[in-house]
């Protein structure tokens, strides 16, 4: 997916090194290190996830603009061995990565489900009909037995709906805790842990993320003081549902990383002029932020940066 549908711009960052800082003023950031390049290469590179020893990304040769409908395919590494992951005739995007298991996006003929992938047999298997309905389903994400992922379905108000659901695979429930239908809206998943699940939500092209604690069904948003200028997207989350997540210009540039504690906003990451990100993801099993960097021009393609940050106390 390209930021573009979002901000009206296509953004990369190049393959320059030192993609980023750690944040240098009043605010307090949670950065321990600067951001380190990941994947730099001539490809576009989008979407990272990582658990334990596994890496996997989308990655596509040119700019992919036409969101949710991707031409990207999902590859993963584990040491210096890369394996593409979908199958011959296919595309997809990445998910989220639990245990063994890779959940993913993959898309033919106009039809999309969703799959997983054992990393450790390397076999693929199409999730049940009570999860693929028959809907436009992208982004999903996975945390022991339960899957967040997006819906686009026929609105009312508006030609498309946004759904943010949540299956769960041992009761074979689905949940759907957005329903997004209106002039302009769009919503897109973000990452799901333990009792945490995180989203985009943009009524009228004005974009805020969400969490929401899945225990006791209470979502809220995140601070967002200037929602009119920029727009904020792309969360992460952790088990005590520290969310970090974006903010950018909407004209383009200007972006950060933040972290929301529920309370707080405060500013992680300065990212370079003319940059902003449109997805990360905290690793399962470190501090690490992983995300994809975009630059100011249609042309431009997308690198994956990490950043390590410090641990928070518990809330």
């Amino acid at each position: 997916m390209r930021l573009s549908w979002l901000l009206a711009v296509v953004l990369s960052c190049g393959a320059a090194a030192g993609c980023g800082g750690a944040a240098r003023n009043s605010e307090d950031t949670t950065a321990v290190s600067p951001a380190r390049p990941v994947l730099t290469s001539a490809a576009s590179e989008e979407g990272p996830t990582a658990s334990g020893p596994w890496f996997a990304w989308m990655q596509s040769a040119g700019i992919n603009p036409a969101p949710p409908r991707s031409s990207t395919d999902v590859f993963v590494r584990r040491e210096t061995r890369i394996l593409r992951v979908n199958p011959p005739g296919t595309h997809a995007l990445t998910g989220g990565i639990s245990g063994r298991s890779l959940v993913l996006q993959i898309s033919r003929g106009g039809r999309s489900r969703l799959a997983i992938y054992d990393l450790g047999t390397r076999r693929l298997r199409y999730l049940p009909s009570f999860v693929n309905d028959g809907a436009w389903l992208w982004r999903p994400d996975v945390d022991g037995h339960r899957i967040l992922y997006g819906a686009i379905v026929p609105g009312r108000a508006a030609i498309l709906a946004y759904e943010i659901r949540i299956a769960d695979l041992h009761t074979r429930r689905v949940r759907v805790l957005l329903h997004q239908d209106g002039h302009a809206d769009y919503a897109a998943p973000g990452q799901l842990r333990g009792n945490w699940a995180t989203w985009v939500s943009c009524p009228d092209n004005v974009c805020n993320v969400w969490r929401e604690n899945l225990n006791t069904g209470r979502a809220e948003s995140a601070p967002d003081p200037d929602h009119v200028s920029h727009s904020q997207l792309g969360p992460s989350v952790d088990r005590y549902g520290v969310v970090y997540f974006g903010r950018a210009l909407a004209s383009c540039g200007a972006g950060e990383i933040r972290r929301w504690d529920g309370l707080h906003s405060s500013l992680v990451l300065r990212l370079p002029a003319e940059t902003a990100f449109q997805y990360s993801y905290l690793a399962k099993d470190a501090r690490t932020v992983y995300y994809d960097l975009v630059g100011c021009t249609r042309t431009a393609k997308s690198d994956i940066y990490a950043l390590n940050i410090a641990t928070p106390k518990t809330p």
